[in-house]
């Protein structure tokens, strides 16, 4: 199954010519919009640049929008037969299994953390066919590296050292798990913790991307998550895979076979998801505010 899955997989990026050397492109375009877009407004928004959406702390910056505009504009270019979609520009009812070809983009993930002068945020792109992730990156402008993957190809580490392959992910226990507390209706917060609390630290980012690199680094084991939107998870997901790591719903359902409102359980392993699963089973799958 596995064999047919890779089989699969393979023919998708031929005809795409999705390959190590056109991600590398696509880590370039990123690298140069997030110098040209993000850095330089980076601790510096003007009050007038960072707007509400749905919510008081669900923020979008004129840095989001540009780094949007001009990564769509860059991959068309590299891409003329693909298909570009972005969080700023997607639809309630976009169809993400529409296309042979697409471009799912998180210009800016961590939006609250870069508009409040935290260095925690990140730049993501998936490739998409037919709704399967063939293909992603994600760029982190501080520190200045980038984690791409191809599906059947491993995980990558691009610097300006060159590539270097990520290894397998190991984790005998849970030692750090992230938590989206500040996707939870504040009632479900206080169910949650005690589920996790004799686990040594705990942590809620905000930034999917983050999330992934410290899950692929093995400074976290687990990763609990709530709004699951493929600009977040799309190419985090397929990376974790690659690494022989372990993602589902409580009820073992999988990416991108998931809904919003679902409840998506990261871990390095299948012992240490199932772990994670039986340690929530008590605590159910709380809604998000304003879902």
């Amino acid at each position: 199954m596995r064999e047919n899955a890779e089989h699969d997989h393979l023919n998708e990026r031929r005809l795409m010519n999705i390959d190590w050397k056109a991600l590398a492109k696509i880590e370039a375009l990123m690298r140069e919009v997030s110098e040209n877009e993000l850095l330089p407004r980076f601790g510096n928004l003007a009050v007038s640049e960072v707007k509400a959406k749905a919510a008081p702390d669900d923020l979008v910056t004129v840095a989001d929008i540009r780094a949007e505009t001009a990564l769509t504009k860059g991959l068309k270019a590299l891409y003329p037969q693909g298909s570009v979609i972005g969080e700023e520009t997607a639809t309630a009812d976009f169809d993400f299994r529409q296309n042979e070809l697409l471009f799912v983009i998180d210009p800016v993930d961590g939006t609250w953390n870069f508009a409040n002068g935290l260095p925690i945020f990140a730049c993501m792109i998936a490739v998409l066919s037919k709704g399967r992730t063939i293909a992603g990156l994600i760029h982190y402008p501080i520190p200045g590296d980038t984690l791409a993957v191809i599906a059947g190809q491993g995980v990558r580490r691009l610097n300006s050292a060159g590539s270097t392959s990520v290894a397998t992910l190991e984790g005998r226990s849970i030692e750090a798990i992230m938590l989206p507390l500040t996707l939870l209706e504040a009632p479900n917060r206080g169910p949650l913790l005690p589920a996790f609390q004799k686990v040594p630290r705990i942590l809620a980012l905000q930034c999917a991307a983050y999330e992934y690199r410290l899950l692929l680094g093995g400074a976290a084991q687990v990763c609990v998550s709530k709004g699951l939107r493929p600009w977040d998870h799309a190419a985090g997901q397929l990376m974790l895979a690659e690494l022989g790591g372990f993602a589902a719903t409580p009820d073992g359902r999988k990416w991108p076979d998931v809904a919003m409102p679902d409840t998506l359980i990261s871990a390095c392993s299948r012992n240490l998801w199932e772990d994670a699963t039986m340690r929530l089973a008590g605590w159910g799958s709380p809604t998000i505010d304003g879902s």
